[in-house]
Parts: C-alpha cells; structure tokens; sequence
C-alpha cells in the first residue's frame, strides 16, 4: 500500500531518492524529462526508419543516395544560419531570461538570408554541369530558408523551460503527419527526386514553423527579461556549432562527389540505427543543462561513480547496437543493403565514451568554458579530417567509418583531459 502524502507517492520518492543517492544523479527528474524525449524521439526515430525502409524497397539506389547527397548539403547550409543560438536559447532560458526565444529566432532568420544567393549559386553550377533536377531543387529551396532552420529552435525552448510534455506532444505530432504525408510523395513519386525533396522539405518546415509559433504564444514565467550574454554567446557557440554541422556531414557529401550515390546509399543504412541511438542520446543529454543551470556554482563535478556509470552505458550501447543493426537490416531492407551490416557493426565502436563526452559537453556550455567549447569542436573535425583523406582512399567506405571511430574517441578522451585540468 502506497501512502500518500500532499497527493505524491511517499514510497516512490523514497525509492527514487535512494537510487538517485546511489547513482548520485536526480533520478526522479532524469526519469520523468526523459520518458518525454526517449518517447517524443522515439516517435521520430521510428517514423525516420520506416521511410528509409520505404525508400530502400521502392525507391533505387541512386534516388536514396541522392536524397542523402542533398540533405547533407542543406545541413551544411546551416552553418550560415546562426545555429549556435538553438544552444544560446538553451542555455538562456533555462536561467529565466524572456526575449531569448524570439531574440535568437531573429538572428537565425538574418542568418538564413545569406543562404539564398549561396543556394541559387549551387543551382546555377548543378545545372550547369548537366545536372537539372539539383539546379531545380536548390532553386525551390530558396523560397524556404529564411525561416527553415529558425524554426527548429522551439524544442531547444521547450526543453529549457522543462516544458518535455509539449515537446513530446510536438514530436509526435511531426512523426505522424511526416510519415503519413512523405510516405505518400514516396509511393506515388518513387522515381521523382525533384518531388520527394522539395515535398520533404514543404511538410517538415510547416510542422515546425506551426509549433515554434504555439511555443512562443504559451505564457511562460520568467525571471528576468534581458540576458547581457545572449548575443555574445550566441555568435560564439555558431562558430563551434558551425564545425560540427560541416564534420557531421561531409562525409555524405564527398562519398556521394567522388564515389556514387549507390555507396551513399550503402553508407546511409550502415549509420541509420547507431545514428538514432546517438541522436537520443544526444537529445536527452539536453536535459542535463536545465538542472545543472539552477546550481548556484562556477564548477560542475562529476563523480567516480558517474563516470564509471557514463562508461558503462556506453559499452552497453555497442552490445545492443552491434545486436540490432543485422536483424534489422536483414528483416527490414533489400538484399542489395546487407553490405551494411558490418560497417553498422564497426561503426558502433564510436559509442564507448559517447555518454561521458555528452555529459562534460553540457557541463561547459552551462559553465560557459568558450575556449573549451571551442577547442573541443575543433577537434573533432581536425582528427576526422586528418585521419579521413588517407583512410577514405586505400579503404573506401570502411575508411570513413575507422575515421569516424577514432575522431569520437579520441575527441572523448582530451574532452575528459579538458574537464580534469579546468579551473
């Protein structure tokens, strides 16, 4: 029998406080924040393997290979957008400041701008090289970019202000009306590259340009109204988060250049689900800033305990990676993706201090350690792009992905150094 205490389960916070004690983290607010995102993400997560399944079994090769050429380029894009002000927004409103949301939508729109004469340049080079269908699509795009990438801003706002339910509302929400709505153009369009960006790219700046909107309209309590570092921070975290967008992506975007949109296609559903365990992650880590931000305190501290605990997830993630990748590959996609299989498997080796990496991440944007910050994005591109070249030409696909396993490992472990000798 539970008793009840002012309405709350006595037995259950004291389980919770317990663990959290042994843990050595709030379990209770970890628990129910991500139970939200695991969920929301989930969601997406899902809906984003179903369309790859419809891709690779009605779609050719080349068309899959070419969709992923193309977002890897848009992604990029992004760079020019003012990116780091998702993070500023993050890390703003978290601490009560109010005008951060709209102050950051407003920098990205200035930023996107800038994109639109890059874009129509690219369209102007595809066509020019005998390539029509590119030319055409980054023309249409044009029409998107202003608001494009601002919109995405709203899940970093909502997840600051601890707002997880409306966020996983919203991330259910985009997974229904996206699948239902892609799958269509897929289906009826499987051949049409031309409609199934263009429409991509439609349903997904509609949904997220509808819900930045109810975001933003939600009353919300805050402490203050200016924050004196917004802005500052905000450019600098675009720089970092700059060499992150083109380190994430060029890869997609060299393989699909110098060797073929099939092999893209290939290295895609090779990724697909270490990428969505890393993207989880990822996000849920997200949580770690609201709470540490309420600490009155210039130096986070993690334990022994926490450490060992990151790393042992970590290695987890492998085991359930290196178990999942074949099955699902092997139920779910064509014979001509089982290549797949074992560079999904080696990828994997990327993920062993992934949590701890994330976690010493959140501390030193909440501690605002900029020369950290910048010396670790750094890092990772410089040793994926040093290691890369000479890889990717003696061992092809297998190349990137041994580059891409060093870079995340390596990257951990100066990011600890980092964290150990800071001040």
């Amino acid at each position: 029998m539970i008793i009840l205490d002012d309405e709350k389960p006595v037995k259950i916070n004291t389980i919770f406080k317990k663990l959290s004690k042994i843990l050595g983290i709030d379990l209770k607010y970890f628990t129910f924040g991500s139970i939200y995102s695991i969920l929301g993400n989930l969601f997406l997560s899902i809906t984003g393997f179903l369309i790859t399944i419809l891709f690779t079994n009605f779609c050719s090769q080349e068309i899959y290979g070419q969709f992923n050429y193309i977002i890897s380029i848009i992604s990029m894009l992004e760079i020019f957008s003012f990116s780091g002000f998702r993070i500023a927004i993050l890390e703003s409103s978290s601490k009560g400041y109010k005008n951060s949301f709209l102050k950051g939508t407003l920098f990205r729109v200035i930023g996107s701008l800038i994109i639109i004469p890059g874009s129509i340049f690219l369209s102007i080079s595809y066509y020019n090289n005998g390539n029509p269908s590119f030319g055409l699509i980054f023309l249409v795009l044009c029409v998107f970019y202003p608001f494009y990438y601002a919109s995405m801003n709203y899940t970093f706002y909502n997840n600051a202000l601890k707002d997880f339910k409306l966020n996983f509302i919203f991330s259910t929400g985009q997974a229904i009306i996206l699948g239902v709505l892609f799958s269509l153009i897929i289906l009826n369009f499987a051949n049409n590259i031309i409609v199934i960006l263009v429409g991509y790219v439609t349903i997904y700046f509609i949904i997220n340009s509808v819900f930045w909107i109810i975001s933003f309209l939600k009353k919300r309590e805050f402490k203050s109204s200016k924050d004196p570092d917004f802005i500052k921070y905000g450019l600098f975290f675009s720089l970092i988060d700059g060499i992150v967008l083109l380190s994430s992506n060029i890869d997609k975007f060299l393989i699909g250049t110098f060797l073929s949109f099939n092999l893209l296609a290939i290295y895609s559903i090779a990724l697909k689900i270490p990428e969505i365990m890393k993207n989880n992650i990822k996000f849920i880590n997200f949580l770690i800033i609201p709470k540490i931000s309420e600490k009155e305190t210039k130096k986070n501290i993690l334990s022994k305990k926490q450490i060992l605990l990151l790393i042992f997830l970590g290695i987890g993630l492998i085991v359930v990676t290196s178990i999942l990748s074949p099955f699902l590959i092997l139920l779910f996609f064509t014979t001509s993706y089982y290549e797949s299989i074992l560079y999904s498997q080696i990828y994997s080796l990327c993920f062993p201090l992934i949590f701890l990496d994330y976690s010493i991440y959140s501390i030193f944007i909440v501690e605002k350690r900029k020369k950290f910050l910048l010396l670790r994005n750094i890092l990772f591109p410089l040793i994926f792009l040093g290691f890369f070249p000479i890889l990717f030409i003696y061992l092809g696909l297998l190349g990137v992905i041994i580059a891409h396993i060093l870079s995340y490992n390596l990257t951990a472990i100066i990011s600890f150094i980092l964290y150990k000798i800071r001040k």
